[in-house]
C-alpha cells in the first residue's frame, strides 16, 4: 500500500486566483486593482453600503471629516483632559516648608555620619 499521493492523480491548478467585484460580481485577477467590467476599485462598494464607522453625538461622523478637522478635534480633546488635570495638580500640591533660608554668601556643608 502506498500512502503518499501520486503526482499523476492530482488535478493541475493553473488558473490564476481571482477576486470578485463588489459592484458587478465579475471575477478579476489578483494582479488587477480595478474591475475589468465596471472599473470599480478593489473592495470599492464595501464602504458605500456600510453605516458610518464612528459617529459622535455632538461632532458627527468622523469618517466624513477631513484630516485637519480630525486633528483639531483630537487636539481639543487632549487639551480638555490635560488642562484640568494640570490645574488640579497645581492647586493641590503644597509648597515644601522644610527648605531652609540661606543668606547670600553663606555656604552649606553637609555632613555624613
Amino acid at each position: 500500500m502506498d500512502f503518499l499521493p501520486s503526482a499523476q492523480g492530482a488535478p493541475a491548478e493553473t488558473a490564476e486566483p481571482t477576486w470578485p467585484c463588489t459592484r458587478c460580481d465579475t471575477a478579476n485577477p489578483l494582479s488587477a486593482s480595478v474591475c475589468s467590467s465596471c472599473g470599480g476599485g478593489f473592495l470599492a462598494g464595501i464602504r458605500d453600503n456600510e453605516k458610518p464607522l464612528l459617529v459622535l453625538p455632538v461632532v458627527g461622523d468622523l469618517g466624513a471629516m477631513s484630516r485637519g478637522r480630525r486633528l483639531g478635534l483630537a487636539l481639543a480633546l487632549v487639551a480638555a483632559v490635560v488642562l484640568p488635570l494640570a490645574l488640579i495638580t497645581l492647586l493641590l500640591t503644597q509648597r515644601p516648608d522644610t527648605v531652609p533660608d540661606i543668606a547670600p554668601g553663606t555656604t552649606v556643608s553637609s555632613t555624613t555620619g
